[in-house]
């Protein structure tokens, strides 16, 4: 292992175990060259490592330096999607990822959902309709209403899984129907009347009928996209925080 990949683990592990907190910079590179006994050129490629980890920004400037920051999902959205893009994974396998994995998390959400935050998610899918005519904040609303919903489940796995998965597919089908605008706006609408409806049935206490709604409304969102040949196209990193 190369001396400047070593100094990138150390660094690594002290950050995700909370020696550095979000937000604090690291030691100056004086300190971090004496520290690990290494050049500056070498010390300058264990950053880089752990910018592309999402694990330090670069600030320049005076006061400028690598300050500590917690990857955002966006960031682990990207590099999956990257992978997955290799792969020449399509839209259409994303889909049947979401029809296998979100009926049993809908499912799981029994007793787990107060009023208060049905409230919250029923605000969210009210500020999606009143965005459709905006992608860019369509896709931001739908994309929360999805984290939330999964955030509730207390799972970090889950919440990565899930998040990650609609961080890549919202901007997506929102790219589909892009280039006609009347068309984007109908599967806009219905996508958020199946969302309200999936709410209702929450609401009313009956998640065994939530998550058979769930899981129909998917397969029939996943034969659109097959017999529309929508569902090809090839998955794209989404952008990234900065």
């Amino acid at each position: 292992m190369k001396l400047g990949e070593k100094a990138a683990n150390y660094l690594r592990k002290e950050i995700v175990e909370g020696r550095f907190k979000a937000g604090e910079s690291l030691p100056s590179e004086t300190e971090m060259m004496a520290m690990f006994g290494i050049s500056r050129p070498t010390l300058r490629e264990a950053i880089r490592i752990l910018e592309a980890m999402g694990l330090v920004v670069i600030q320049r400037g005076k006061n400028g330096g690598a300050a500590v920051r917690h990857p955002a999902v966006t960031i682990t959205a990207a590099n999956a999607a990257i992978y997955l893009q290799t792969k020449q994974a399509t839209l259409l396998e994303l889909q049947r990822a979401r029809s296998m994995i979100e009926p049993e998390l809908v499912r799981g959400l029994e007793g787990r959902i107060t009023p208060e935050q049905f409230g919250e998610l029923r605000a969210i899918l009210a500020q999606a309709r009143a965005a459709m005519h905006d992608v860019g904040a369509y896709v931001g609303r739908t994309t929360a209403f999805h984290r939330v919903l999964v955030g509730l489940m207390e799972n970090r796995v889950l919440d990565l899984i899930v998040s990650m998965i609609h961080t890549i597919y919202e901007p997506m089908v929102a790219a589909a129907t892009a280039t006609n605008m009347a068309v984007g706006k109908t599967a806009f609408q219905l996508d958020v009347a199946s969302q309200e409806h999936l709410l209702d049935l929450m609401e009313a206490g009956d998640f065994a009928a939530a998550s058979d709604f769930c899981r129909s409304n998917l397969a029939r969102i996943a034969r659109f996209m097959e017999e529309s040949g929508v569902g090809r196209a090839i998955i794209g990193a989404p952008e990234t925080d900065a």
